[in-house]
Order: C-alpha cells, then sequence, then structure tokens
C-alpha cells in the first residue's frame, strides 16, 4: 500500500496552529479537511446559533404538538428505535426526556 498524504506550506500550518492554540498535527489535519483559519475555529469551537433551525425539517411543528399533547393527556407512549449508534442513542435522550416529562415510556428497538 502506497500512502499518499497533501504537502502544505510549514507556515501556513504553524499560522494556524499559533492562531488557534492546537497543535501542530491538529492544525494540520484541519488543513487537510479543506478548514481555514476561521471555518476551523467555527468548527472547534461551534455555537448555538450555528446550528440550523430544527423546526426546518419536514413535519416537526406536527410531531412536536403530539408529543406535548401525549404528555399533558399522560398518554402511553412507545419510543420507536433502530438498531445503529445513532438510533439506540436517540432512543434513549427520547426515552430519558419523555421520563423528565413524566411520563413512562416503553421502547422497542427491533433485533438484528
Amino acid at each position: 500500500m502506497i500512502w499518499k498524504t497533501q504537502q502544505f506550506d510549514e507556515s501556513h500550518i504553524l499560522e494556524i496552529s499559533r492562531t488557534l492554540g492546537v497543535s501542530y498535527v491538529l492544525a494540520r489535519l484541519l488543513l487537510q479537511r479543506g478548514l481555514d483559519a476561521k471555518s476551523a475555529a467555527a468548527f472547534l469551537r461551534p455555537s448555538l446559533s450555528d446550528l440550523a433551525d430544527p423546526f426546518s425539517l419536514c413535519h416537526l411543528e406536527a410531531a412536536v404538538i403530539r408529543i406535548s399533547q401525549s404528555i399533558e393527556a399522560k398518554e402511553d407512549v412507545v419510543v420507536l428505535g433502530d438498531y445503529d449508534v445513532d438510533g439506540i442513542t436517540s432512543t434513549v435522550q427520547m426515552v430519558s426526556c419523555l421520563q423528565g416529562f413524566g411520563l413512562e415510556p416503553r421502547f422497542f428497538v427491533p433485533r438484528r
């Protein structure tokens, strides 16, 4: 196997390292990912204002309304999860959140 690596101007790597206060290796990795100092700073230190509007997701508003109704009515709720890393994580988060609102949700994650 032959490894091919991108070559960068040494001074550019050192400049990003100093500007961001990161190691030489991290500065090089950021450059390899196509980030300049400004975009790398935003990547390493994100803020809530950088997030997209969650309600731009299709049908999210309807889902929020329905979940709110379930919480108010103390309905039985089942969370259907997915058997992968983000599916299991989001199932745990949703169950925990609903428990925080006083529900006792059940959950189902299919076996593979």
